[in-house]
This record gives C-alpha cells, structure tokens and sequence, in this order.
C-alpha cells in the first residue's frame, strides 16, 4: 500500500508542478457559460478535457470557491484543471451572486437558493455533455465546502462523493438536512489541525461543530458503525462500515490553517501536501481501501496564512490585470473584510483582482519595530510581499498597479506599508484608522506617498480626536488625532500647505455629510487626501453595516470602495532604476 500511495503521490505532484508552467492557457480555454435560476443569471467556468469525445461518459467535478472568491479564482487557487485534463473528467466552476454562498444558513425569503442552483446547473450540464451519473462529485473551500455538503444532503441519490475543504459543519445543518437522506453519499473533510476559524474542538459561541460532531452527523447520515473505523497513523480516520460500501473520512493536515493546502514553488503554506491532489484521488478512487489517501510530507513553512482573493469573470490571463490588497479589522478575517466592503461588484466592472489576507490572531502587528511594540517573531509586512509573489505566479497581476487599503486595525497596517513597502504598492487607503504612535519611526527616511482616507468625527471606535494613554514616559497617543494624522503625512510626503482644496458634498440626508480636504502639491507624486465624514461612525460609507448603536452612523453621500477606486487608478508604480 505505502509503494502505490508513493507512485500515485508522485504522479499527482508531478501533474501540479507541470501545471504552473501551462495555468495561463488553461485558463484561456475555459469556457464562461450562465442560465436562469431564481431571477438572477448564474454563470460558471466549465473545463473540458482534450480527450472528451461525447460519446464516453466522463466524471463532473464542481469545485465550489470561498467567501470573497470567484469561481474563476478558485480554478486558480485549485489547477483542477490540470487533473482534469490528465483524468478526462469535466471540472466546473460557478460563481455565487453574493460574497459567498447560502449554505442553509440564512433563510430568509430573499436568501439565494444556492442549493437549488447546484440541481439546476447539474442538470443544464448533463443535458450539454455525456456526465457518468455514477461520478458526479462536489468540492468546496470556505462556504463553498459547505454548500457542498449541503447539496450532497438535498439530492444524495445524484451525488457520489463531496469534499469539504477547510470548515466543519454548522449546527444548523441539524434543521438543513434535518430530512433522512434518501440514499448515502461519500464525504471527506479536509481540515488544518490549526485552523483559527474552525478549530478541532469547534465553536458553541458561533455554532461551529467540532470534527468529530461533524464526522457522527454524516456518519449517522450515511448508517455508519462509528464503532467501526479505520486510517493511518499520520492523517486520516476514515468511518468505513457505511451503507452501500460508503464511507466518511476526515484529514488531519498537520499545521494547517484556514487554507487550501497546496504544493509547488510558492513561499506560503508549504505543508507537504496539496488538497486539489488529494481530492481528485478521493474522488476518482477505484473501490474501497485507502489507497487514495496521500501522506502528508514534513511541513516545512513557519506558519499557515490564510487568504481569499477574487478574480474578475473576465479575466483570461492575457493581459495584466490590477490588484487591490484590502487588510480586515481587527477581529475579523479576510473573507469577512470582502463581505462587509462590497467591493467585489467594483472589481468584477472595472477589471480589479482583489485580495483578502487574514491577519495572525485577526489582526496586523503594524507596530512591529515601535519601541513599546512585543514583538510576536512574524512580519505582517513579508507575508503580504510572499502573498502577492505567490499569487503572481499563477496570475497575471499588473506590477506597476498593485494597491493597499485596509479598515480599521486594517487601515494602520496600510499606513505601515505605505513606509515599508512603498517599492510594492502605487497608492494606499485608509479607512475608519488614523496615524499612531510610532510612525515616525517606522516611516523614517520613507519616499512620499500617494494616501487616502476615511473617517468619521463622530467614530466611537478610533475618535477623531485621538486615544491618549499615560505611560510612564508620559501620554502617548495609541491613535492620533485625524488633523494630526493628515499633517504627519503632508509632512511626510514634503507637501506645499497653501496648495490645498476642500469640497462639501451635498448631503442626501440630515444625520451625516462629507468634506474632502486634498492637499495635492507634494514631492515625487505624493499627494494626501480626507474624506471627512461630519457625524460618521466607524463604518464603511456606502454599505449599510450593523450595530450602529455601537459603530455609530454610515453616510451613504458616497461609497468608500468606489472612492478609493477612482483615487488608485490615477497612480502607477515607477520602477526602481537599478
């Protein structure tokens, strides 16, 4: 067994490492198709392989992209692509309407019928291509795992396996599929041990069940004698004693977060295996036994970073797209910051690849360096130069117009790299943040800057007149105040004070307005703009957030996204002359 799981494993790493070479043409074959559901117009990337005739039945994989994804980023995140092609199965990516998908968790009335939408793609494709019904499988990252998971609860008589790739499953999957299945399907979970949003022990507060929880749901699902398992000592645990020959498996990726493991020559989450590698065997696998599992090699990156990122429809990787960095706030994670910001509808119109890193413990250590700073042994700032390099690998991302903007703990950390990698990123955006203490260190002997921001007079969060603390070496401010903020970048980017503007807008409603100060005469295309909301809260203008008892009011006289789309694109990166 150890001899054919070796020779399998090589094979598929070979196909991966092939594939980083040939990504851009595979992507230029993808065909974007759509139908009908719902009143919305659903679309997907479908991929066939060279060898598909017609007349031979092939298997469909549907690989379902995260939260803050696109169906197009995850064949990139994925390269399913390849594996079809060597395999001569069919790999489909769809694209959600929202931010994410709808697994059964909300169920409102104007909720997307996602589940739904699954049954009717897998029926638009059978009529268009000759699909073994037998090998119709599902796989997810995020939300899409889950929407998986949740497909192979409403229609299991059609689906033969699904994989879940990073979360476990939710307590409302209980009233989701609460109805007993009409036929047994095969399930993998693959989950980092490390992984900060689902963690093995789960999570009551947020309703996340635990690993095992979810393997007894499914295993109860699928008739399983939870007495009855089987394994390896290194990654898997498989329920094996299932209706019909089924089986319920989950693996164990040691030291992983929040991710979707994979291997090749990238500088992040080098864990010694790749999922897309380990699910198409899962999936294609030839009777019962284990011998499709792949043993995962000794980790050897430092630390797991998770990270969603959105890649327009129309891209096909012929000509370089721009890229945005948006950085969350504190406690939050990357997926959530795409959620909250609705700037992907922005990047799907003007062509924008979006990025979305989560910060270590959801938040950025933006004073690292700062005397009063503990350092925790990691650089936010290296992971996100890694982040990019990787993703430049298998995209074609616009050197000369990357940009950085965060929210909040996330908009600090956009100051930050505005002084340390100012060589990186042509224009940066901070929103509901302002300076801190310790800036001038960090941006000591720094170029100018173009830089934006956003904040509100009445933020409860970070106050318009700064948070003050006493130290022993006397008050210092955590938070600056914003008009010291903008006169510490002006200073910075050598900025003519009497070459400044201001426009009022006129407000929509009484509650909130907006001023916007530019101070345009700066060094070296360094220029300084604010956008003062009078009134507003610490929320992003434009989107109606929640909880504005605690946040404090939105203006919607504009909409930040928007905003800081129309301040980078007036920017390019100047190579280094070196």
């Amino acid at each position: 067994m150890y001899s054919t799981r070796i020779l399998r494993k090589g094979i598929l790493i070979l196909l991966t490492l092939l594939a980083l070479s040939t990504v851009v043409q595979a992507q230029d074959a993808t065909e974007i198709d759509s139908l009908q559901h719902d009143g919305f117009d659903r679309t997907y990337h479908v991929t066939v392989p060279s060898s598909y005739d017609g007349d031979t039945p092939v298997p469909l994989v549907i690989a379902l992209h995260a939260t803050g994804m696109s169906g197009k980023a995850m064949q990139v995140l994925t390269d399913f692509d390849s594996y079809a092609e060597e395999n001569g199965f069919i790999v489909v990516y769809p694209n959600s309407i929202s931010a994410g998908w709808n697994s059964g968790f909300d169920t409102s009335p104007d909720a997307p019928h996602d589940a739904a939408f699954m049954q009717v793609l897998i029926a638009q494709l059978q009529n268009e291509y000759n699909i073994d019904p037998d090998q119709i499988s599902l796989t997810g990252f995020g939300s899409g795992g889950l929407l998986a998971a949740k497909v192979g609860c409403d229609i299991p008589q059609q689906i033969s396996s699904v994989a879940v790739v990073g979360p476990m499953l939710w307590g409302y999957f209980a009233d989701a599929c609460a109805e007993d299945a009409e036929a047994p399907v095969n399930i993998l979970f693959v989950h980092g041990d490390s992984d900060p949003i689902y963690p093995i022990q789960g999570d009551l507060t947020s309703g996340i069940w635990s690993t095992q929880q979810s393997l007894d749901f499914w295993a109860e699902r699928n008739g399983c004698d939870t007495g009855s398992r089987t394994g390896d000592e290194h990654n898997l645990l498989v329920y094996n004693d299932c209706t019909d020959g089924t089986e319920v498996a989950l693996y164990t990726v040691h030291e992983g977060g929040h991710i979707w493991p994979r291997i090749g020559d990238y500088s992040l989450n080098q864990l010694g295996i790749d999922a897309t590698a380990l699910v198409t065997s899962y999936f294609l696998r030839d009777g019962e036994g284990l011998d499709w599992s792949i043993e995962q090699d000794a980790p050897f990156s430092e630390r797991a970073r998770g990270f969603v990122f959105y890649v327009p429809t129309t891209y096909d990787g012929r000509e370089p797209m721009p890229a945005i960095v948006l950085l969350h706030g504190k406690g939050g994670v990357g997926y959530e910051a795409a959620a909250s910001s609705e700037m992907i509808p922005i990047a799907e119109r003007e062509g924008i690849i979006m990025i979305y890193p989560d910060g270590i413990n959801n938040e950025w250590q933006y004073m690292k360096d700062v005397p009063i700073y503990r350092d925790l042994g990691f650089d936010d700032t290296v992971f996100i130069r890694d982040l990019i390099d990787d993703l430049s690998m298998d995209l074609k991302i616009d050197p000369e117009r990357i940009y950085a903007a965060g929210i909040s703990n996330g908009g600090f950390m956009t100051e930050r790299l505005a002084c340390t990698a100012n060589d990186l990123f042509a224009a940066f955006a901070s929103v509901i943040a302002s300076g801190y203490f310790g800036m001038d260190v960090i941006c000591a002997d720094q170029p100018p800057v173009p830089i934006m921001f956003v904040h509100g007079s009445g933020d409860p969060i970070v106050p318009w007149a700064g948070s003050p603390v006493q130290t022993q070496s006397g008050l210092i401010y955590i938070s600056t105040p914003i008009p010291q903020t903008i006169e510490f970048w002006a200073g910075h980017n050598h900025c003519n004070p009497d070459a400044s503007s201001r426009e009022d807008l006129e407000p929509a409603r009484e509650d909130t307005s907006v001023s916007i100060f530019d101070i345009y005469d700066c060094e070296d295309n360094g220029r300084v703009l604010l956008y003062a909301i009078i009134n507003g809260g610490h929320t992003w203008p434009g989107v109606d957030w929640e909880n504005p008892d605690l946040l404090g009011r939105t203006n919607f006289d504009i909409n930040a996204g928007e905003e800081i789309w129309k301040f980078f694109q007036q920017y390019t990166l100047t190579p280094s002359e070196e």
